[in-house]
């Protein structure tokens, strides 16, 4: 499965963790702060399957917050 296939099947729980990212303070993340609000999303929803979420974060290497748009930049997987 690619990675907007992951995305587009689990929206949901990807768009909670973009209002996350969204919110945050800092508008130019990088990789170790992304995956630290990962994190706090599981904490705060302990209920909740972050499994298809953590590894779409696992492939973006860092992200920026202007105005209402965020841009992500993905690393590509080597050998395929």
């Amino acid at each position: 499965m690619n990675l907007l296939q992951m995305i587009d099947e689990n929206r949901n729980d990807f768009f909670s963790y973009l209002n996350k990212v969204a919110s945050c303070e800092n508008k130019l993340l990088v990789k170790g702060n992304l995956l630290d609000i990962l994190e706090q999303l599981k904490l705060d929803d302990k209920n909740g399957n972050h499994s298809a979420t953590e590894q779409i974060v696992k492939h973006i290497t860092e992200s920026v917050c202007i105005d209402n748009y965020i841009y992500f930049e993905f690393r590509e997987k080597i050998g395929e």
